[in-house]
């Protein structure tokens, strides 16, 4: 018997149990659990096994905290000197609490540093991105390409700092200015009033 692993739509492997007959009831529920957590386990091997992911983390980290020299970290990461945005992601699904926050931390670090408009970091349950954007509609813009890149039924919730530069990121990053939800299934209604609110 074989059960895919799965995170959204990418096929991460499978596990497979050899039995003489397919499982059924309570055995079949037992494996496909198992599939969901081999499924957090190889999405934290990935987040954790890749080291240009590792360094870029814990530099974005540093300057939040404050506990560094900003304008040297940032040039480091290859952030430009224009104006940046510190945004908060929150992100769930609701069998697989937290798979949709691994993925979402797979998809703002996926690719070359320098093909990315941010740099990011996991901390805890929230992914943390400093990106480019003097105005906020750019943030939001990157914020709809991440819930896109999630699986149907994530639930994203996140806030946007104030435009910040580097001698004052942390303190703005305490104080989201545009809090920003979505869930991809919304009725049409919200979506419209979610678009009127955010512009």
């Amino acid at each position: 018997m074989v059960v895919a692993v799965r995170a959204g739509r990418e096929l991460l492997g499978a596990v497979w149990v050899a039995c003489p007959a397919p499982l059924t009831g309570a055995s079949l529920s037992a494996l496909t659990d198992g599939a969901r957590t081999v499924t957090l386990h190889v999405l934290r091997s990935r987040a954790s096994a890749d080291l240009e992911r590792q360094v870029e983390s814990e530099w974005v980290i540093r300057l939040l905290d404050g506990t560094a020299d900003a304008t040297t970290l940032a040039g480091r990461l290859g952030l430009p000197r224009a104006p940046l945005r510190v945004i908060a992601v929150h992100a769930q699904i609701a069998a697989e609490s937290h798979a949709a926050l691994l993925l979402a931390f797979e998809s703002v670090t996926t690719g070359f540093g320098w093909s990315r408009p941010g740099r990011s970091a996991l901390a805890a349950n929230t992914v943390y991105t400093l990106l480019p954007a003097e105005d906020a509609g750019q943030a939001r813009r990157w914020l709809s390409g991440l819930q896109a890149a999630l699986p149907n039924g994530a639930t994203v919730r996140a806030g946007i700092s104030a435009v910040a530069r580097p001698r004052n990121w942390r303190r703005r990053a305490g104080r989201p200015t545009s809090a920003w939800r979505c869930t991809r299934r919304a009725h049409p209604m919200v979506r419209r009033r979610l678009r009127r609110v955010l512009g």
